[in-house]
């Protein structure tokens, strides 16, 4: 009830109150003063509450008062609940009015027995406009007008909800399209990010999740574009969606892409992972499969690394895996390296994969940040000292500032993770 209301039916009240207060008690009479009267004012109160010999009650004047305001307050009653009818009616008109006349909006408020005659109405104006839409897309993405494509993709927008799968194709022939002009910098910076957005839309994620799922019937540049889409897109169930396909994947380059785009996993992705494991045979696959294993925390994410890491044959995988059992039980806290650039002074001076950067010039790093400080404070070619740890001891190797040559990430002893 709006705040007007409110206060117009309190004051109302208060006032029916007052009379009644003083009707019972007089000027003043509290209910306590009434019960300790004189036996001569009760007798008169008595007096007064018994019938009229005709029958008819009597009223005082201010009992007349009460009645009266208790029939207006019940009469602003009435008319404010007539009133709140009113405005919602008219609300509700309004509300029919604007759908009914909205660009390309469909009216789901009609009587029953027109529903039939207007639902095939209503399909066959949807099947008219995807068939003009599939007109104006071959011609945008001809002549490049991707402005003009992407306002088609804004069409298939409002009515994909409605027209389902039929909007599809449209769908996925204006972003496979759009997706490779952009992948070959054939379309301006303003116009990317506008793609991106729109190709992002929720009522699109059924078609990609589809073309993930389903090889047949969707072309392979389409299909890794869904991966990319539905990366960004944070769509729900995009991680589940990804894994099981790649339990199943035979295609490399898809699989590849998968593996990359992975979104944050948590444990319960963990029976996925090592699916896909088991079924991709390609190295490259597993590697970023492992990568993303490696960032699930846990003790069983900690065993499925150490079981790969003993039984992987390639090389690199396995080295990973290892090195990500290793980070999770680190000596020491420091830059833990996991590989060393080829031709780099890095390698010439021998530091090796799974050696831990503990200190650069005297100073001992805890984080990425103090090691870039440190290495800002040395002058670029100067000679600088660096601490790696290695099987139990701590070597000093002499290099010159600025690149190193190595990659690897920050580790800490188990009573100090978390920092």
């Amino acid at each position: 009830m709006s705040s007007w209301k409110a206060g117009f039916l309190f004051a109302l009240g208060v006032g029916v109150g007052l009379a009644l207060s003083f009707t019972l008690g007089g000027t003043g009479a509290s209910r306590g003063s009434l019960a300790s009267s004189s036996p001569s004012s009760r007798e008169k109160n008595d007096a007064r509450a018994l019938p009229r010999p005709d029958g008819a009650a009597a009223a005082s004047p201010e009992a007349k008062r009460v009645l009266e305001l208790e029939g207006e307050l019940e009469s602003s009653r009435a008319a404010l609940k007539r009133a709140d009818e009113t405005r919602d009616a008219a609300q509700k008109e309004l509300a029919r009015s604007r759908d009914a006349s909205a660009p390309g909006k469909l009216s789901h408020d009609r009587p029953a027995s027109s529903d039939a005659t207007r639902g095939a109405q209503d399909a066959a104006a949807i099947a008219a406009k995807i068939k003009k839409i599939e007109v104006e897309a071959e011609t945008a993405l001809k002549t490049k007008d991707w402005k003009g494509a992407i306002s088609l993709l804004k069409e298939l927008r409002k009515i994909a909800p409605d027209a389902g799968e039929a909007s599809w194709p449209s769908i996925a022939k204006l972003t496979g399209g759009l997706w490779q002009a952009a992948s070959a910098n054939d379309v301006s910076r303003d116009l990317v990010s506008a793609f991106y957005r729109i190709a992002g839309a929720d009522e699109f994620c059924p078609l990609y999740a589809k073309a993930v799922s389903t090889p047949e019937g969707n072309d392979l540049a389409f299909r890794i574009f869904a991966v990319e889409a539905l990366s960004w897109s944070g769509a729900e169930g995009t991680a589940e969606i990804f894994l099981g396909r790649l339990g199943v994947e035979t295609e490399a380059t898809l699989a590849m892409t998968l593996a990359n785009s992975l979104p944050g996993l948590g444990k319960e992705h963990l029976d996925g992972i090592v699916t896909a494991l088991r079924v991709q045979t390609n190295a490259d696959v597993r590697h970023a499969l492992v990568q993303a294993l490696s960032g699930i925390e846990g003790g069983e994410a900690t065993r499925a690394l150490a079981r790969v890491a003993e039984s992987e044959p390639d090389g690199p995988v396995k080295a990973t895996a290892q090195q990500a059992v290793t980070a999770r039980s680190a000596p020491v806290m420091g830059y833990m390296i996991s590989d060393v650039v080829k031709g780099s002074q890095a390698e010439a001076a021998g530091v090796k994969a799974g050696d831990i950067l503990v200190s650069y010039n005297g100073v001992v790093l805890s984080n990425y940040n103090e090691l870039m400080k440190a290495k800002k404070a040395v002058q670029d070619g100067a000679s600088v000292t660096v601490g790696i740890y290695r099987g139990g001891a701590t070597l000093n190797f002499v290099l010159k500032s600025g690149q190193i040559g190595i990659n690897g990430q920050f580790v800490y002893p188990p009573t100090e993770a978390g920092r």
